[in-house]
């Protein structure tokens, strides 16, 4: 609504400025301009042989240029120059081939961090459960060894001749116990054989690990592309971490073996 009322007002005040420049008095126009059309032109830039929009579109476009023609010559201007120039052709697939190339250095750079990341971050949890295996390992042998102790004690009551003295009340009693005993012993069995499968499982997941890395590594050192320097510190560092771990899961297995057998 508003913009109907905007284009009435501006086609009434174009109408009144068209009766008003149609409506000079003879008199006050000079008599050299009634012959000489450029000094009307000058007094009066809207003439009255052109219609309001041509007026307008003059008031855009004073010097006439005729842009779709302008736009044709650039467009043949840059067929004939660029287009079909052997140079330009060259410089633009060249161009294009370089950040094709770079793109693809970029995104192996980012994998490559990324993969480092997601590997600190398995060797982390690795760690951390391998701590909780050695703990969970550590309280079964202790519960093992107590025990050990409670059946050489039971034992030892029961080779002793004042042990016969003693009335039926103890005697259940050491037989709950002996039955108390027996399953810790069967429940430390089991946690000892459970945390013994969570290292071999652990020492396979570390190997595995190590190998896929030095594979890494490898590929690393024979790209084209430079690595940096702290990437290499890391994957030493990481190599160096795996070594160290299957070493100790390796001791660790070998005190179960020798427990086991003891």
């Amino acid at each position: 609504m508003r913009r109907r009322v905007i284009h009435s007002g501006l086609l009434i005040a174009l109408t009144m400025a068209t009766a008003s420049g149609l409506q000079v008095p003879k008199d006050s126009v000079p008599p050299k301009s009634r012959t000489n059309p450029a000094a009307v032109r000058e007094q009066s830039p809207y003439q009255g042989q052109d219609t309001w929009y041509e007026f307008i579109l003059k008031q855009f476009n004073p010097e006439n240029v005729d842009y779709g023609d302008w736009l044709e010559q650039q467009r043949r201007n840059l067929i004939e120059l660029r287009l079909k120039n052997s140079y330009f052709l060259y410089s633009l697939w060249t161009t294009v081939a370089l950040i094709l190339a770079a793109a693809i250095c970029l995104k192996q750079r980012i994998d490559h961090r990324r993969a480092l990341s997601i590997t600190a971050e398995m060797m982390a949890d690795l760690y951390n459960q391998d701590e909780y295996s050695r703990q969970v390992a550590q309280e079964a042998i202790e519960r093992y060894n107590r025990h050990i102790e409670h059946c050489n004690r039971a034992i030892e009551v029961g080779d002793n001749h004042a042990g016969l003295a003693v009335g039926s009340n103890e005697m259940e009693q050491l037989r709950t116990e002996l039955m108390r005993v027996a399953e810790e012993r069967d429940i430390a069995i089991r946690d000892r054989d459970l945390a013994r499968e969570e290292l071999r499982r652990k020492s396979e997941i570390l190997a595995d690990m190590s190998i896929r890395l030095n594979s890494t590594t490898s590929k690393s050192a024979t790209s084209p592309a430079k690595t940096p320097s702290d990437l290499r510190g890391a994957d030493a560092r990481l190599v160096t971490h795996i070594n160290n771990l299957q070493e100790q899961l390796y001791t660790e297995r070998n005190n179960n073996r020798r427990l086991r057998g003891g």
